[in-house]
């Protein structure tokens, strides 16, 4: 969400990257990087989202059950997913749900499960 003089506005963005981009550090533990890629924004309604997106996206339809899409739980990216991309793969990022984070959930677990917050520390690391 951007504060913007309307007040909040959600703001909507894209990386689209193909597995081949993905490259791995010369430089061990270091991770890697994403070579190249290409980013989408926009500030307003996933529909106006969707019109700026898809043009970039569905060159990637081809790849049917081989197209992967990450999410933060939002509802139109399922149902965006579902009309024009029935074979592609949806997960939902760990620390996204629609709403709050995952790991709030995870965290109550932690509460109900654990007395001393050592051990709730612990079963969460």
């Amino acid at each position: 969400m951007i504060l913007t003089d309307e007040g909040y506005k959600e703001n909507k963005l894209s990386r689209i990257f193909k597995a081949t981009a993905l490259k791995n550090s010369p430089v061990a533990d270091r991770g890697g990087h994403i070579e190249s890629s290409l980013f989408t924004a926009h500030l307003g309604t996933a529909t106006d989202f969707t019109t700026k997106f898809r043009p970039h996206l569905d060159a990637y339809k081809p790849l049917g059950a081989d197209l992967v899409f990450i999410s933060d739980g939002g509802i139109w990216l399922r149902q965006l997913m579902a009309t024009h991309y029935p074979q592609a793969t949806l997960f939902l990022d760990l620390y996204h749900r629609t709403g709050e984070p995952v790991m709030s959930y995870v965290g109550q677990v932690g509460v109900g499960a654990y007395r001393t917050q050592k051990s709730r520390t612990a079963w969460i690391e």
